[in-house]
């Protein structure tokens, strides 16, 4: 009894992986690798199993803080409105 559950506690242990990286510290990552290593960007992404495509890739939204915001005020004086309702509200607004 007592060694069964110690072997599962040590296959717990070893079968925990590590949460994944997130696409901008994997882009540090890449650029440490390439800096301390003196290899190229294919080399260290290859290494670190990262598209190039991703590495390379730029952002196209913009910054939506206003809307928040905006939603924000709406939500606090018209507690009782949905999300279909303040869209609603939004689109009046332009």
């Amino acid at each position: 009894m007592v060694a069964d559950f110690f072997l599962d506690k040590v296959h717990a242990a070893r079968c925990t992986f590590k949460k994944a990286l997130k696409p901008d510290r994997k882009r540090q990552l890449i650029d440490e690798v390439c800096n301390v290593w003196k290899v190229s960007i294919r080399k260290a992404c290859k290494v670190l199993r990262f598209e190039r495509s991703l590495y390379t890739y730029k952002f196209k939204r913009g910054d939506q803080a206003a809307l928040q915001q905006r939603i924000k005020e709406i939500c606090e004086t018209r507690i009782r409105f949905g999300y279909r309702r303040v869209h609603i509200l939004l689109q009046r607004e332009g």
